[in-house]
């Protein structure tokens, strides 16, 4: 019996081991949760706060009614210049009208151009008229190596959020070596008396703003005015705001994850100090190891500290109860076996029948006392089995104690 009982450990060694709850892990899968939640949350809301898209319109709205304006006011400008005069008593736009355009344009950075009212090129501030020609004047782009890797970044955001939530798509700006009127329908629109704003799309994802207002004296149109600017403003505008919520959002982030961590430990490390004694309290059978106190936290996992060490101690209990029960059923088991050793070893050596005959009588009394012994140990066991399951209820102490008090009176009287 023994040997079996050492196997039967040996046995269960083995599956401890390979059943083994703690893991030695560097991050818990509860921190690493913690972290997705909390960064997930965080993440969507910087990604919504970082599509300006809405932002980016109004900047647009507002620049292009700051070029509608500088347009009206370049269009009167030159429409109060002397023109000449027909025969038929209409007004042509006035000669001067090349160096008023680039001195009007100068200061607002924009480009204008000035159409006749057949169309015909007037005036283009971005020309200048010499003695020995003209010169082109054009403000290059920087070059396509300086965009740096947040930029790039940036694009790609937007080409995806565009993607996801959709994005106006404005025509490509095309430039003609001679222009005309014709090429521009804004143009054409702003030589009938319209107010046109226009948007085009440039090289490198820039736009191209342009306001196409008539020059007009009285109620003849003499021409029509075209201003446009590109966006370059606009998109400083947007990457320093983007670089101000990105900053923002670091640090955001930084703390999130700082505080997702220490929350993390402040749950994770408990549960696994908790899971690391419960092990070693299963495994050593010496009740040299007890569950860590936790109750100064005053929280779920210090209620679950004591609630595992109030469980461990009583199954210490039932354990000495158990080991005690069992040795109180080998002592009373002991003393009717050695009798019936005792009688059985004289019967097989007496000759008399009358002391044959008690020493049975002897051994027949062992026997019941045996049989009584196993019912009551087998009564104990099943009551002890019954009592483990049964459902807890609500006994009516002051009905059972009338009741005992009247068995005790009656008994008292006879």
């Amino acid at each position: 019996m023994v040997k079996h009982e050492l196997k039967n450990r040996a046995k269960d060694g083995k599956r401890d081991t390979s059943e083994t709850p703690t893991k030695s892990r560097l991050i818990s899968p509860i921190t690493w949760r913690i972290l997705a939640v909390n960064m997930l949350a965080l993440v969507f809301l910087g990604a919504g706060i970082l599509y300006l898209d809405e932002y980016k319109k109004n900047l647009i709205n507002t620049e292009l009614s700051a070029l509608t304006t500088q347009a009206e006011m370049f269009a009167i400008a030159l429409s109060e210049a002397p023109p000449p005069n027909l025969r038929s008593g209409q007004h042509l736009i006035s000669g001067i009208s090349n160096q008023m355009v680039r001195r009007l344009v100068k200061p607002t950075g924009t480009r204008a151009r000035l159409f006749s009212s057949s169309g015909q090129l007037i005036s283009d501030s971005r020309y200048f008229m010499g003695t020995a020609g003209s010169i082109t004047i054009r403000e290059l782009p920087p070059p396509k190596g300086s965009r740096g890797l947040l930029e790039r970044g940036l694009d790609m955001f937007d080409r995806i959020a565009s993607g996801l939530f959709g994005a106006p798509n404005f025509p490509t700006y095309n430039e003609r070596a001679h222009q005309n009127g014709r090429d521009y329908q804004e143009v054409m629109a702003a030589l009938h008396g319209k107010y046109v704003t226009v948007i085009r799309t440039l090289e490198r994802e820039r736009l191209l703003l342009g306001v196409a207002v008539p020059v007009q004296r009285y109620k003849q149109v003499l021409g029509a005015l075209l201003l446009t600017k590109d966006s370059s403003s606009i998109d400083s505008a947007v990457l320093e705001t983007r670089l101000d919520i990105l900053k923002v959002f670091s640090l955001a982030l930084a703390v999130t994850v700082l505080l997702s961590i220490y929350l993390a430990g402040t749950i994770a490390r408990p549960l696994r100090q908790l899971a690391a004694a419960a092990e070693k309290v299963r495994r050593d059978h010496s009740r040299h190891h007890t569950i860590p106190d936790m109750t100064q936290r005053n929280d779920e996992i210090g209620e679950l500290a004591a609630t595992l060490k109030d469980m461990t101690e009583a199954l210490w209990l039932r354990m000495d109860a158990i080991e005690g029960f069992a040795a109180d059923v080998a002592h009373e088991i002991k003393n009717p076996l050695t009798s019936l050793r005792s009688a059985v070893e004289t019967t097989a050596r007496l000759k008399d029948p009358d002391q044959q005959r008690k020493l049975m009588t002897i051994i027949e009394d062992d026997v019941t006392r045996l049989d009584r012994l196993i019912s009551d140990i087998s009564d104990a066991s099943r009551l002890d089995a019954e009592l483990s399951r049964a459902e807890p209820t609500i006994i009516d102490l002051s009905a059972m104690l009338v009741t005992l008090a009247n068995i005790h009176n009656s008994t008292q009287g006879t």
